[in-house]
């Protein structure tokens, strides 16, 4: 099985601070267990936002790194890099460091995988920013909402280190209305291999021995400091009576977020190298040794999704004082002792109940000889385990391909197209032609060597009398050249082709977003406007889960193709649409797609015109047909190339607008907290002139809500350094009820500085508000 792990955030946090903290500390075990697995083939990852792809690790350096050797990050990675479609479709993507926080964000990245047919595999280790976020940073909070969200919505399968963390999602899915995801339950690991008794002294850091061979009784405390793990309620309970008690204090970690308080308290404190430690980023054979010379750990924290620092103590043979939460209990069992969480004085009792009945503690001493926590060995078999699992090696595609099935009102068109699947689709034998109305009234005009068969489109109709397996499109596409069965399935895979995003252009685009977004799939467009491969099961299954997708008002290959993704990626590949569809003038620079390999023609007779790109070619199949479509394909190579320019110069714009401003470029209508309609607007805008641009607009949903907004209309014009009009006044309505609309911006046609004037028409004129911006015209 083919493995992709991103470990960007583990090689930057290790190979500066050679310190594992909880997740490092898992990822470099597991990492290791990856590399060494004989049943996965596995492909270490390093994000460069420069190249906007993957650098590949080098397996065999990293692993003598994390043994000790290499220190250089760029020793470990290779020059070979990555992209999204460079992955192998089927395989595994396998999330465990702190990815909330990366680069390549994960509600970015994942529908991209689940496009490529990739199954995707995350440890989550705890939904703490959700469940706490005083105890996070505002922008952790922020990233770690769309993290989960990712999470819930494309994962395949979440591996959680508790039962409490899984109950955690499973409670979280339930308030955001989405189905349980599917969990994994994976102890983690606490082994200090390759530390031997007989050599340990010499390994140990010096003066934490020479620190701690002085103490009598200290309690230790393992990890970052930061105020969920809660030391300050330890050094209270130092300073309330354990300090007087012959008691100290030992901290190992280092210093996190938000305890500038704290860590002056620490530094300042009268017992500091007396009765209170602090040993800054030890390393694993001088924690093992705290470990085995602490009279008890405490884990006073407020919550975990595991509790490392609990078994890596019992494991060790070190008693436990921790907060009594669900967490902690199912990690420590029985051999932990529980205090009341944040109750100094429960903590001084729990501590000193030990220390002051010598048999009680020789007692607990020897019932923690009988704890046997997971190996890291063992846990990385579960990992193993986890990722075997999503492994489907039986599902195969249907190659028994006949039938094709058009959707179509015109019966001539539809006639017309029958000629050319007839020529260039010689596996077809079949057509079902699905009409709005009834059959005996839709008259087609075809005598080829087709069976053709005319059927009024009801919901039953391709779950009923579709075959197997079938080809479907509308009436307007037709085959540029011959094609066979191998270009809709692929070595045992269907094919799906897709096109970017769906706009909220039509009632039809907007609709389908909306149900994609609201049932967690992918919100990739399929409508590509080319003949793509169903397979009839997978169909019925989409209309059994989702009844409310068989209602005809949305486009049925989204739908179908963005479910396929997520319930059946092992017998799809996800590639980019073949289909020669002439580029509008805006279309290049918001997801437009435009492929250069081309197996179809989206037919258009405007295009056909006089002064249009395909005037004075044929609209109907002749001898020289053939011959055409190629010199066609050379002018919408051309043309696209036109339209990308074009293109360039807005997302440049774009782009650096965003990087200026830390926002993108977008108008937003809302209403104030008086209920009046205010407007925010970019700072500028850049156009190339003579083209058109599509920029983004938002509306609050408290406009139709609240202030009863029936109806918007949008006017623009620009103005030049003289106060003149350059060109007309364009006018567009909005779709009422649209939160969010792209507006066709058509520049100037000579280059210079301008003022856009946009006018927003509310109530047919109840209402207007006008927003004026610099433009630049390039």
């Amino acid at each position: 099985m083919k493995v992709y792990a991103d470990i960007t955030n583990f090689l930057t946090n290790y190979l500066q601070n050679r310190y594992l903290t909880g997740i490092q500390r898992v990822v470099s075990e597991v990492v290791k267990k990856l590399i060494s697995e004989a049943e996965t083939d596995t492909v270490l990852l390093d994000y460069s936002p420069a190249d906007k792809r993957f650098r590949v690790v080098d397996n065999d350096k990293l692993y003598r790194c994390l043994k000790g050797g290499l220190s250089d990050r760029d020793e470990l990675i290779t020059e070979q890099l990555l992209s999204i479609d460079d992955l192998s479709p089927h395989s595994v993507f396998f999330d465990m460091d702190n990815v909330w926080n990366s680069r390549f964000v994960r509600s970015s990245l994942y529908p991209l995988l689940k496009q490529r047919g990739i199954r995707i595999l995350t440890q989550v280790y705890d939904i703490i920013p959700i469940k706490h976020p005083e105890f996070a940073v505002e922008s952790t909070v922020f990233n770690f909402m769309s993290y989960i969200g990712a999470c819930i919505q494309f994962c395949d399968l979440i591996i959680v280190s508790s039962k409490a963390v899984q109950k955690n999602i499973e409670q979280l899915c339930e308030k955001l209305g989405h189905e349980p995801v599917r969990c994994r339950v994976v102890p983690l690991g606490a082994d200090f291999k390759g530390i031997s008794s007989s050599d340990e002294k010499d390994a140990v850091e010096p003066q934490v021995a020479r620190a701690v061979e002085k103490l009598d009784k200290y309690i230790l405390m393992v990890g970052t400091v930061e105020p969920r793990k809660n030391h300050k309620l330890l050094i209270d309970a130092l300073d309330s009576g354990l300090a007087k008690k012959g008691i100290s204090v030992v901290i190992a970690g280092k210093f996190g977020w938000n305890v500038s308080e704290l860590r002056e308290r620490i530094e300042l404190h009268p017992l500091l190298n007396k009765q209170l430690f602090f040993f800054e980023r030890p390393n694993d054979e001088t924690i093992k040794y705290l470990y085995e010379h602490a009279f008890a750990v405490a884990f006073p924290t407020y919550d975990e999704g595991f509790g490392l620092p609990v078994i890596e103590a019992l494991q060790l043979g070190t008693p436990v004082v921790a907060s009594d939460i669900e967490v902690l209990r199912e990690v420590g069992g029985e051999y932990a002792d529980y205090f009341t969480l944040n109750d100094k004085n429960s903590l001084i009792d729990s501590i000193m109940k030990l220390a002051s009945d010598e048999e009680l503690y020789r007692q607990k001493k020897e019932k923690i000889k009988n704890f046997r926590p997971v190996s890291w060995d063992m846990c990385g078999e579960n990992m193993v385990r986890a990722l075997l699992s999503l492994e489907n090696k039986t599902a195969a595609a249907k190659s028994d391909v006949k039938q094709l099935v058009i959707f179509s009102r015109d019966p001539a068109r539809v006639s017309e197209s029958l000629e050319y699947y007839d020529r260039f689709m010689p596996f077809a034998e079949k057509a079902l032609i699905c009409t709005s109305g009834k059959e005996t009234d839709f008259k087609i005009s075809y005598s080829g060597r087709l069976e053709v068969k005319v059927t009024e489109y009801k919901k039953d109709t391709l779950t009923s009398f579709a075959d197997d397996v079938f080809i479907l499109s509308d009436d307007d596409v037709r085959p540029l050249k011959t094609i066979a069965v191998g270009d809709f399935i692929s070595d045992g895979s269907y094919r799906a082709f897709y096109c970017g995003r769906p706009y909220n252009s039509d009632e039809c685009s907007r609709k389908t977003r909306e149900f994609l977004e609201s049932r967690c799939l992918p919100g990739v467009m399929y409508e590509s406007h080319q003949m793509q491969i169903f397979d009839r099961d997978i169909l019925c299954a989409l209309y059994e889960k989702y009844p409310e997708a068989n209602d005809g008002s949305m486009d049925i290959f989204s739908l179908y193709f963005n479910f396929a993704a997520v319930n059946y990626p092992e017998i799809f590949t996800f590639e980019g649409a073949r289909s020669m569809c002439l580029p509008e003038p805006d279309s290049c620079n918001e997801g437009g797609y435009y492929p250069e390999k081309l197996t179809f023609e989206h037919f258009c007779e405007k295009a056909y015109e006089p002064g249009q790109p395909f005037a004075g070619f044929s609209t109907a199949l002749n001898d020289n047909t053939s011959a055409e479509n190629m010199e066609k394909v050379i002018i919408y190579n051309n043309a696209v190339r036109q339209a990308k320019s074009i293109a360039d110069v807005y997302n440049s714009y774009r782009e650096h607008y965003s990087f200026q401003y830390k926002t993108v470029p977008t108008y937003t209508v809302f209403a104030n907290e008086n209920k009046n309609i205010e407007i925010t607007k970019p700072a500028y805008i850049q156009l190339k002139a003579d083209s058109s641009a599509r920029i983004e607009l938002a509306f609050d949903k408290k406009l139709f809500t609240e202030l009863d907004i029936k109806c918007i209309d949008l006017a623009y014009w620009f103005v030049n350094g003289l106060n003149e009009k350059a060109g007309s006044i364009v006018t567009v309505p909005v779709p009422c009820g649209e939160e969010k609309f792209y507006l066709s911006l058509s520049a100037p046609k000579t280059p210079g500085a301008y003022t856009i004037k946009l006018a927003f028409i509310f109530n047919y004129q109840e209402t207007v508000k006008t927003a004026v911006n610099a433009a630049y015209i390039v």
